[in-house]
């Protein structure tokens, strides 16, 4: 866990992707020669993407909203 905060933080590589200059596949690559361990893009992706989960506490404020008819709009900073 330090080592992969290192590598977001520390080397500018979550700067570098946010912003573009770097794809998902780089970044995939760049950890994947931090480790011995083999793993494939598609793991990497399911890594990444398990942070999130859905804040059901919202949900019936989302319900109220939908009821009147309020337009919904996510937007969402993930790079790609």
């Amino acid at each position: 866990v330090n080592q992969v905060r290192h590598a977001l933080f520390q080397n500018n590589l979550m700067q570098e992707y946010e912003t573009g200059r770097l794809s998902t596949e780089d970044v995939y690559h760049f950890f994947k020669r931090m480790t011995a361990k083999p793993f494939s893009l598609n793991e990497f992706l399911q890594a990444a993407s398990s942070i999130f989960i859905p804040n059901t506490a919202l949900w019936p404020l989302v319900h109220k909203i939908k009821e009147q008819n309020i337009r919904l709009v996510l937007l969402s900073n993930i790079s790609e």
